[in-house]
């Protein structure tokens, strides 16, 4: 997938079911060379997209078409702490998944977010799901 966490020791496994209530802090990622997203959600109406809403997003021509059904793992940027070990790399937050509904045209497609752990934002990145 490209990605460690911020501390570089793997990912952490799931929340037990009985927290799944509870919203901790989003683990910060740390990108690998070669990592590349394939879009931005784009818009002012996804300032505040939860579950159910629809987003939009511009994807990079250059890594093909995009399908509609195709999911995305949607990422925020985060800034370089004074902890981390890495001070060039390049960190991200894992904020939800989104599903392609449709194509707009211009670049564009509409979004339906499926899940997320904080609200979906304009300049979020996107990231294609592999099966």
């Amino acid at each position: 997938m490209g990605l460690q966490d911020a501390f570089g020791e793997g990912l952490s496994n799931d929340m037990a079911p009985a927290m799944t209530g509870y919203y901790f802090s989003q683990p910060r990622l740390k990108t690998t060379l070669g990592w590349r997203r394939n879009g931005d959600v784009i818009g002012e109406d996804a300032s505040l997209a939860v579950v159910g809403d629809a987003i939009e997003a511009r994807f990079d021509s250059r890594l093909g078409p995009v399908k509609k059904g195709a999911r995305f793992t949607v990422y925020r940027p985060s800034g370089v702490r004074d902890s981390d070990a890495d001070q060039n790399a390049v960190y991200i937050q894992r904020i939800g998944v989104a599903e392609v509904s449709a194509r707009l045209g211009d670049g564009r497609h509409r979004l339906i977010v499926l899940e997320t752990a904080d609200t979906v934002q304009a300049g979020d990145w996107l990231k294609e799901e592999k099966k």
